[in-house]
């Protein structure tokens, strides 16, 4: 007699919301499994959708793991239980936000698709695995993250409002990376040739480069706080400074200050109301904006 193997197959789990009671993951009648009401089963794809209790709890078991997770509404937010995440986070175009904060453990390589609209990670992500951020839409982190694989920006929006929330290094390959945390110091390690931001805030606040940006060829944009004079960013050291190629644009109201040792080699335009101080390294390269 042949012994026949069981296998789970694994299916696509749409959020319906239509409990008349809770809004748990456990709750077979908030789901539509492979198209009838089911519990969400360890490997399925998570699809939120509607308007109906938009504001799921996760109450499996820790750390279940689950394929994707995908938003093709908008305004749902996500809490509860983390969860073990195998291949990605999509969000639609057409989406306008929409927020995860239950934890993400990560084991591999994971793309975050952010069509249009912004995806808000308030949970930790942890894990050996590493971050892709795709589509031109908007990415904000703001966990204290401890992902070990490294993150790679593609395209769209990274925005980190925390030093914490990015660990490791950074590969801008095309989008923006905005670090927007006025007073912190950032040890990520920069490299790539797209684009950094720093937000600067208002008063006295200083916020430090402090990672390696030695192989950073892009745009290191530095921006004052809605156009007020005040804020500063400083290059900790010399292994903060960009590549000979990068451009560094210290815009109209932003400080930047630079640590003494070694030369600083990239190419620095000063737009508008502009201040650089700290500036007696003969490797600075003036041009007009």
């Amino acid at each position: 007699m042949d012994v026949l193997e069981s296998r789970r197959v694994l299916a696509i789990c749409i959020w319906t919301g239509q409990s008349a009671t809770t809004n748990n993951f456990s709750d077979a009648a908030n789901w539509l499994r492979s198209g009838l009401p089911g519990v969400p089963q360890p490997g399925d794809q998570l699809v939120f959708q509607g308007s109906a209790r938009t504001t799921p709890v996760n109450n499996l078991t820790v750390n279940t793991s689950f394929a994707s997770i995908q938003f093709t509404s908008s305004n749902f937010t996500v809490s509860g239980n983390g969860v073990a995440l195998t291949d990605s986070v999509i969000v639609d175009a057409g989406v306008s936000t929409a927020t995860i904060g239950l934890r993400l453990s990560l084991s591999g390589t994971c793309t975050f698709t952010v069509s249009g609209g912004t995806l808000v990670n308030t949970g930790v992500i942890n894990g050996a695995g590493s971050v892709v951020k795709a589509g031109t839409g908007r990415w904000t982190v703001s966990g204290s993250n401890t992902f070990s694989g490294g993150t790679t920006l593609s395209d769209g929006v990274l925005e980190a409002t925390a030093p914490a929330a990015l660990p490791g290094r950074v590969t801008t390959a095309g989008g923006s990376l905005l670090l927007n945390s006025p007073s912190g110091t950032w040890t990520t390690s920069i490299d790539g040739s797209g684009t950094v931001q720093v937000q600067l805030g208002a008063g006295a606040t200083t916020a430090t480069l402090a990672g390696d940006l030695s192989r950073f060829t892009g745009v290191l944009d530095v921006l004052p706080f809605n156009g007020v004079s005040g804020g500063k960013l400083r290059l900790g050291s010399a292994s903060a400074y960009p590549a000979s190629s990068a451009t560094v644009d210290v815009e109209s109201g932003a400080t930047l200050w630079v640590s003494q040792g070694g030369d600083v080699t990239s190419t620095i335009r000063l737009l508008a109301d502009r201040s650089a101080k700290g500036m007696a390294s003969s490797g600075w390269t003036m041009v007009p904006a």
